[in-house]
């Protein structure tokens, strides 16, 4: 009995598989009516070889059972692993870029040459810099701590650049390293955080 109800579940929750497969993830996303048939046809190809094993008429391989039941399934763990691992890998590998650049020797009076991974699968426009920020703020405002003033200015770009400016964040690093900028011994640093006040207005 309990094989026969996993059995039983499995080939019912094989067209979900197919249909989250399809359309969670935007970069692989079928077209809906594809997607809802591709999901239609496996099931009731399911139900009726299901039918036919019973009756045993036509006799039916208990292999291509299994791929209908299972298959699906069992794809879509791997996808997701895979998925998951890709995502968490990309935000590593960001990070590991910006502090790279922080501890590089590009001139402190450029912008930095980075682009941010995020993975926002998602249609919310204000999703995507709060995401950013969330993933990268810390890492950016790392060297701010260092004695080197070339590496807390370019702590401080990056702090600017991943902050989360159409949402205006008041949570995160960005508030304290930039008021910590404006009074900074160094010149430089203190002329990237005026140059921004006098660009935006005063820190709120």
């Amino acid at each position: 009995m309990f094989r026969f109800a996993l059995r039983l579940l499995a080939g019912l929750l094989s067209p979900l598989a197919l249909l989250l497969m399809g359309s969670i993830f935007w970069r692989f996303r079928l077209p809906f009516e594809i997607n809802v048939s591709v999901a239609g046809v496996w099931l009731f190809t399911w139900i009726g070889l299901e039918l036919a094993a019973a009756g045993k008429i036509p006799p039916v391989s208990s292999r291509w059972l299994t791929h209908l039941r299972y298959g699906p399934l069992a794809v879509l763990f791997v996808f997701v692993l895979v998925a998951a691992a890709y995502h968490v890998s990309m935000i590593t590998h960001t990070q590991w870029q910006i502090r790279q650049y922080v501890h590089s020797g590009t001139p402190t009076d450029r912008d930095p040459p980075l682009e941010f991974y995020t993975g926002y699968q998602g249609w919310c426009g204000n999703a995507y810099p709060a995401a950013i920020y969330a993933y990268y703020g810390e890492t950016a405002a790392e060297g701010f701590e260092s004695p080197d003033p070339a590496i807390r200015a370019r702590s401080l770009r990056v702090t600017i650049r991943v902050y989360d400016w159409m949402n205006g964040s008041s949570s995160g690093p960005y508030h304290r390293i930039f008021a910590r900028a404006l009074t900074d011994p160094d010149p430089g640093v203190r002329k990237i955080a005026t140059d921004l006040r006098d660009e935006l207005g005063p820190l709120r």
